[in-house]
């Protein structure tokens, strides 16, 4: 615990604005790559995962 305070006093007071700027550069590059790939997926596909939960699933056994 002694060696984490030591590493975090030698950082200056400055460390914490540069990491919420590579916290925000992170989230917002994420962000965009969710929405590219929400915006890329094809609407045959889209349809198909749609309707899987109401799709009738005749290949299950109950067990029996």
């Amino acid at each position: 615990m002694n060696m984490v305070r030591k590493v975090l006093e030698g950082m200056g007071e400055t460390w914490i604005y540069n990491y919420q700027a590579y916290v925000l550069v992170l989230f917002t590059l994420f962000f965009l790559g969710v929405c590219v790939w929400a915006f890329r997926i094809s609407k045959p596909h889209v349809n198909h995962m749609g309707a899987l939960p109401l799709a009738d699933d005749n290949n299950t056994s109950t067990g029996d």
